[in-house]
């Protein structure tokens, strides 16, 4: 279900990371802990990615609401609330709150525990570091994961909309340029990522 309500962003299409919730799995998936306000967590963030400010901000406020109002299980789901808590937070501009969720998400369920779910909540925290404006911890984390999880790849980066920010920092482009694609040339350029090449760690 995660994977599917983040195959748009990777595709670079807001209307489609729309229209995913009504899928069947992303419903269903949706009601269960851990899982809690992904939806107005990624719906808030595509319609930001759209200009549409109001009701980009109307879900995130959403998402924080209802997850801040659950009480912990004790589970490594915890670890997923409390990273899709930090992303709000942080899409808010609430720079605190959001480093301090993302920190309790690492440490909840951390990769010496679960290397699998371990490395998300990780790859989740270094997208909250660069979007609170800490480049450089960003870049050293970016880094790291790339060469030991399951998650990262350079073609996922090099296309997600959701790092588009991130695109002005030539260190940035250096680090995910995947194998192929020339110095200095971001998917803003208008290069698209074909699924069939190779995809390098």
């Amino acid at each position: 279900a995660i994977l599917s309500a983040e195959f748009p962003f990777w595709a670079r299409d807001t209307a489609l990371a729309l229209a995913t919730w009504d899928l069947p799995d992303l419903v269903l998936g949706n009601l269960y802990r851990g899982f809690y306000s992904q939806k107005e967590v990624l719906q808030g963030w595509a319609f930001l990615l759209q200009g549409n400010e109001a009701e980009g901000r109307t879900r995130m406020q959403e998402a924080v609401a209802n997850l801040e109002a659950l009480e912990p299980t004790g589970f490594y789901t915890d670890g997923f609330e409390q990273a899709n808590l930090a992303l709000a937070y942080a899409l808010l501009g609430n720079d605190d709150q959001a480093m301090t969720s993302a920190d309790a998400a690492v440490r909840i369920l951390p990769e010496e525990r679960d290397r699998f779910f371990g490395s998300w909540v990780a790859q989740d925290r270094a997208l909250v570091l660069a979007l609170t404006g800490r480049r450089d911890e960003a870049l050293a984390e970016i880094k790291r994961l790339l060469g030991t999880t399951y998650r990262f790849n350079r073609w996922q980066l090099h296309q997600d909309l959701r790092w588009d920010f991130f695109r002005d920092d030539p260190r940035f482009n250096g680090l995910v340029r995947p194998k192929g694609v020339p110095p200095g040339e971001t998917v803003l350029d208008g290069r698209a990522a074909d699924p069939g090449r190779e995809r390098t760690p």
